[in-house]
């Protein structure tokens, strides 16, 4: 009998399936020449629909939603749909980064901060920061990465933005830790449990228990190390969760000890 996790994977990518080959055949009844606002908006979504594929290359389905977003861009220009260019120009990041052409993704989101300014579209513009905070981490220029994150609680507030808010300081205590200063990346990892709980986001809260077993072991802590990762492998079971709980069982391995 299948789980019910296989049953989910198999109709999400099904729904994917269904969708690229309804929105392919829409393109070619829509066409740039004949429907440009509607083309735009199918090519919009076939690149969503591409970065999220579970069938194929992944780098290709990456390819294929650049593709996509850039063919969108012809008809969504900042002068005639300024709010559309500029979401499709945060899609295109999103798959640049996704891609790992990390010059191109912030090229694409400082793009979208034209229009997605704090001032007009504030939540967006917290996004964009976040967003930016990740690939400004994966280049390892964590002065710049940190100060997104900073900017982005400017409206992310836990008051307002509880979840958001804690995704940020979680972020916040990746590169902190990223960038050797693993005692900050502490303080801001457990500021992230008080939202990130156990009980209301199991996978975000292991996620956070690595990322703190990891902190931890940077500073020789093996006792407070040890813990979190157990806790975190208590969530990243083998069958849920097999590539997380191999990297939190190596990272817990290759734990500096005195």
């Amino acid at each position: 009998m299948p789980r019910l996790k296989d049953v989910g994977c198999s109709l999400l990518l099904c729904n994917i399936e269904i969708a690229i080959a309804g929105d392919e055949v829409l393109s070619k009844f829509y066409t740039r020449h004949t429907s440009p606002y509607l083309w735009a908006i199918f090519q919009n979504y076939l690149g969503s629909y591409y970065i999220n594929r579970i069938r194929g290359d992944r780098q290709e389905n990456l390819k294929h939603a650049i593709s996509c977003y850039q063919a969108a861009l012809k008809v969504r220009t900042r002068e005639a749909f300024s709010e559309d260019w500029a979401m499709t120009q945060m899609n295109l990041g999103n798959a640049y980064w996704h891609s790992e052409q990390f010059e191109q993704a912030i090229a694409a989101y400082q793009n979208s901060l034209e229009v997605y300014t704090r001032e007009a579209l504030p939540e967006k513009w917290a996004r964009i920061q976040n967003n930016l905070g990740n690939v400004y981490t994966e280049t390892e220029q964590f002065e710049v990465a940190i100060a997104a994150y900073q900017n982005s609680l400017e409206v992310y507030t836990r008051e307002a933005f509880p979840e958001d808010w804690a995704n940020t300081q979680n972020n916040l205590g990746y590169a902190y830790r990223e960038a050797g200063e693993s005692e900050q990346a502490i303080s801001f990892l457990k500021t992230s449990l008080e939202v990130r709980t156990r009980e209301a986001l199991p996978e975000n809260w292991a996620l956070t228990q690595h990322n703190l077993g990891n902190a931890y072991g940077d500073l020789n802590q093996i006792k407070e190390a040890f813990t979190h990762f157990s806790s975190c492998l208590e969530i990243f079971q083998p069958t849920a969760f097999p590539l997380r709980r191999v990297k939190a069982g190596r990272d817990f391995v290759d734990t500096p000890r005195e």
